[in-house]
C-alpha cells in the first residue's frame, strides 16, 4: 500500500531507558545501536490527559453538600494512595507495585510517568491548612474539632498475571473486592473521630464500600478512577468545586461480592489461568443484575453532580423508522473463489539469500536448498513440510 514509504523509524525502545540496546531484542543476544532518540512529542498532551482524568472523577455519594470543600477548611489527608510512590517515579518494572496512589494497573501495557502528580500536593495548593499522614494505620492521639474534615484514600489495584502484587497474581485474590492495605479499616477509624469524611477511591474496578457506606460520619464517597499521571489536579478542582463532577460508573457496584455471578469468583484454574465459560451469557454487570432483580450499591452509569435537575412531560420521538435490514450472510463456501496462483515457483525463490544471515530466534520466508527440492519434486503429491 506504500504506507511504508519514507516512514520514520521507531526513535523509542521499550526494552531500556538506555540510548543504547540490542538492535533486534527478540534475539536476546547480538548487536547493538542506537534505539532512544529521547524525541518529546508530548506537545499538550498532559493538559488533554488532565482533563480526561477530570471528567472522569465520579462522585458516588454527597450527603448534607459535604462537597465542594472551601479551602479555609482543615484538612486531615489520610492513606499512602494520596502521595507518590515512595520508592520513586518508576521504580516497579512495569508498574507492578501498589505504592503510593494508584494510576493505573500493571503488566505489559503500562507506561513509564512522565512526572506524577499526587492528590496531597494538589490539595495543599488549594486548602490552606492541609495535614497528611503518609501511612495507611490511623494514627493515634488525634482530637479533631467537629469542623475538620478527614480525606480517606484508598485503592484496590490489579493487572496481568506475569506479575504478582502482594500475594496478588494478576487478580485479585487477597482482599477481593475490598480496598487493599486495610483501606477499610482506615476508613472505619477516621469515621470515629471525625464528623465528616469524605472517602476517594483510586480503583481498577468494582470494589466493595458496604463496611463503611453507612457510617455517618461518611458524608461523601469519589471514585476517582485510574487518573495516571494527573491525580491530583484532575481530582483537586472538582473536590473544592472548581469542577462540577460529570463522570459516571462503568460497572455495577454490588453491596457485596456475592451478588455477582460465579464468574465473578474464578481467579485460580488449569494451571493457573482462570477458564471461564460464562453459562451466564448476555447477563454479565447490569443485565445480570436487572434479570436477577438484585439491588446494586450503586448501578451502572451512577453519578453525582453539584447541580440538581428535574425533568417534566419527558416524550420521545421517532425521527428515522428503519426499512430494511442487511440481507443474511451466505453460508455457501463454494462460492468463495480463490484468485491465487497455483503455479509452483522455481526453487531458487524459495532458498535463503546468498550472504545473508539471519537472526537468532527471528523467522524467515526460505528453505534450505534441500528443502526447496524437495517441495518441487514432491509438488504433485503430499509435501513433508519442514
Amino acid at each position: 500500500m506504500g504506507q511504508d514509504n519514507n516512514y520514520p523509524t521507531p526513535n523509542f525502545s521499550a526494552n531500556t531507558d538506555d540510548p543504547t540496546g540490542l538492535c533486534y531484542p527478540g534475539a536476546l543476544s547480538g548487536p547493538t545501536c542506537v534505539v532512544n532518540e529521547y524525541v518529546n512529542v508530548e506537545d499538550d498532551h498532559a493538559e488533554l490527559a488532565r482533563e480526561v482524568a477530570t471528567e472522569a472523577v465520579t462522585l458516588l455519594m454527597n450527603e448534607n453538600a459535604a462537597l465542594p470543600l472551601s479551602n479555609s477548611s482543615t484538612l486531615f489527608v489520610f492513606g499512602t494512595d494520596a502521595g507518590n510512590n515512595s520508592g520513586g517515579l518508576n521504580s516497579c518494572s512495569d508498574q507492578g507495585c501498589d505504592n503510593g496512589y494508584l494510576g493505573m494497573g500493571w503488566g505489559s501495557g503500562s507506561a513509564s510517568y512522565p512526572f506524577a502528580d499526587a492528590p496531597v500536593d494538589a490539595l495543599k495548593a488549594y486548602a490552606k491548612n492541609v495535614t497528611y499522614y503518609d501511612s495507611d494505620t490511623y494514627p493515634s492521639g488525634l482530637t479533631p474539632t467537629t469542623d475538620d474534615i478527614a480525606l480517606v484514600f484508598i485503592n484496590a489495584d490489579s493487572g496481568e498475571n506475569y506479575i504478582t502484587v502482594e500475594g496478588n497474581p494478576g487478580d485479585r485474590t487477597v482482599s477481593n473486592l475490598n480496598a487493599w492495605h486495610n483501606g477499610d479499616a482506615l476508613v472505619e477509624n477516621a469515621a470515629k473521630q471525625f464528623s465528616t469524611v469524605i472517602v476517594i477511591i483510586h480503583t481498577v474496578g468494582p470494589i466493595i464500600l458496604d463496611a463503611w457506606i453507612g457510617l455517618p460520619s461518611v458524608k461523601a464517597v469519589v471514585n476517582a478512577n485510574l487518573p495516571g499521571q494527573a491525580a491530583g489536579t484532575s481530582l483537586a478542582p472538582v473536590l473544592f468545586g472548581i469542577v462540577s463532577p460529570s463522570g459516571h460508573l462503568p460497572y455495577t457496584i454490588p453491596q457485596s461480592e456475592s451478588q455477582y455471578p460465579a464468574s465473578v469468583g474464578l481467579v485460580y484454574f488449569e494451571l493457573g489461568q482462570p477458564q471461564d465459560t460464562y453459562t451466564e451469557g448476555l447477563y454479565i454487570d447490569y443485565r445480570y443484575f436487572d434479570k436477577n432483580n438484585i439491588t446494586p450499591r450503586y448501578a451502572f452509569g451512577h453519578g453525582l453532580s453539584y447541580t440538581n435537575f428535574s425533568y417534566t412531560d419527558a416524550t420521545i420521538k421517532s425521527i428515522t423508522e428503519m426499512t430494511s435490514v442487511p440481507p443474511v450472510a451466505s453460508t455457501n463456501r463454494a462460492t468463495i473463489q480463490s484468485t491465487y496462483s497455483q503455479a509452483i515457483p522455481p526453487a531458487s525463490q524459495a532458498i535463503w539469500p546468498l550472504g545473508f544471515n539471519g537472526i537468532w530466534r527471528y523467522l524467515y520466508p526460505w528453505l534450505t536448498v534441500g528443502q526447496a527440492s524437495a517441495a518441487v519434486a514432491a509438488s504433485t503429491t503430499e509435501y513433508p513440510y519442514p
